[in-house]
């Protein structure tokens, strides 16, 4: 901590808010909030992953069964000109 006002020095000496101990701690409390921070983000783009992955199935057997009728919609036009 720094401090920002001479009361705050003073404050800081007194408490003894810059300790190693509690140094070490608001560090590691830090470090931590941030690890946590990252795995929800991390787990946000695995469900985002996941969404993307069901959307590109689905669109790849609408495309399939488009293909199919246009296959269809063909043969039958070829054949009536038979």
């Amino acid at each position: 901590m720094y401090p920002v006002t001479d009361v705050g020095a003073y404050t800081l000496t007194r408490l003894r808010l810059n300790r190693l101990p509690l140094v070490a701690h608001r560090l590691r409390k830090s470090s931590r909030a941030q690890e946590q921070r990252l795995f929800a983000q991390y787990r946000d783009v695995l469900a985002l992953l996941e969404q993307l992955s069901q959307q590109q199935a689905a669109l790849i057997d609408e495309n399939r069964a488009l293909l199919e009728e246009q296959r269809l919609l063909l043969r039958l036009l070829l054949n009536q000109h038979e």
